[in-house]
């Protein structure tokens, strides 16, 4: 495989991972958003959030079966569909039941393109490294997300 097209590969999972990393973490501070939004619980929240994890969980689970049948670009293109769309549905005010179709949208897309890139990363570079390096920015992005939510809430936004 020729160096410029695993360069692209590794640039496309890196930035996927710092941006499921910071998309992820933010549901933490927008809490109060939600909560006023949608005058819920903190209980009720937690219901919204184990809904993103039952899509992304439905996605690791079904991608073995699903993947070997398509190919990993049109996989990641699906992900990255049904996360941005479950992603704006999230952003939007939506009747409280939309909401939580958009919030299992957005953890099956995410589920896609986690569980793609790792099987892509594993048949492309030989070594380990690559992958523990976008796991890394993952976790960049996780501590970003909460960082940059603060900023604008201190600006007002």
């Amino acid at each position: 495989m020729p160096i410029t097209t695993k360069r692209a590969i590794f640039v496309l999972g890196f930035v996927s991972f710092v941006t499921l990393g910071i998309y992820r973490s933010l549901f933490g501070p927008a809490f109060a958003l939600f909560a006023e939004r949608y005058a819920i619980s903190e209980a009720s929240f937690g219901l919204l959030l184990s809904m993103n994890g039952l899509g992304v969980i439905t996605a690791l689970s079904l991608s073995g079966a699903l993947l070997p049948r398509l190919s990993y670009k049109v996989f990641i293109l699906l992900g990255c569909w049904l996360w941005a769309l479950g992603a704006w549905g999230i952003t939007l005010t939506v009747p409280y039941a939309w909401l939580f179709v958009a919030v299992i949208a957005s953890g099956w897309g995410g589920g896609v393109l986690d569980i793609t890139i790792n099987v892509v990363f594993t048949h492309t570079f030989s070594r380990a490294a690559p992958l523990n390096i976008v796991h890394a920015a993952y976790g960049v992005g996780a501590i970003a997300g909460p960082l940059i939510v603060s900023g604008f809430f201190e600006r007002g936004l």
